[in-house]
């Protein structure tokens, strides 16, 4: 497996971008292949800056502000592990779904979307440290993000797997899930 290409890249975003506007066309720019969905993780390298400044913006309060070296360790541990864990676990459930022909559909459109979901809280967060945001405001529109970004990545399964809107909900909420098992595992051991 090689790289993804900076062309390769822009299109993946472009197609992560249109089904962020509710565009189902938006699957037709991603490498939907094996190959396509092993570059897909590349996502995760892209996204590392984005999710490393979200914790440093949570200042004293971060778990590498408390951990110092092991803490950093801890949080790039937990990152990859949950880059890798939910579609291992999406393997199975798109079997159970019978939709295994569809996973690298969702998978790949999933890994990509979560570059842009990233980025969405990072600038939230960041006007919200920054004092643009007052305090309740800065709230308000953290939740903002985060349920625009469950119905994202609702439309993101029902779309990528083909299936209804309750089963589209039963994959986020699954996801939820297993990102939440992986953090509070990780957070339990000590370096």
């Amino acid at each position: 497996m090689n790289l993804p290409s900076q062309a390769e890249i822009a299109k993946a975003l472009y197609g992560a971008w249109r089904l962020a506007r509710f565009d189902a066309r938006g699957l037709e720019y991603f490498d939907r292949s094996l190959d396509g969905f092993w570059k897909s993780f590349f996502a995760a390298a892209i996204a590392a800056p984005a999710h490393f400044g979200l914790l440093a913006l949570a200042g004293g309060d971060s778990p590498i502000a408390i951990g110092g070296l092991f803490g950093l360790l801890r949080e790039a541990a937990i990152y990859a592990i949950s880059w890798l864990a939910f579609p291992l676990v999406m393997v199975y459930v798109a079997r159970h779904l019978d939709r295994e022909e569809r996973y690298f559909d969702y998978m790949v459109a999933y890994n990509w979307a979560s570059l842009l979901q990233i980025v969405a809280f990072l600038l939230v967060s960041a006007l919200a440290v920054g004092g643009v945001f007052p305090d309740a405001l800065a709230g308000f529109a953290t939740m903002l993000i985060f349920v625009a970004i469950l119905i994202y990545q609702w439309f993101i399964a029902r779309t990528g797997l083909a299936i209804g809107a309750g089963a589209a909900v039963a994959v986020v909420f699954f996801d939820m899930v297993v990102g939440l098992m992986v953090r509070l595992l990780g957070q339990s051991v000590a370096f």
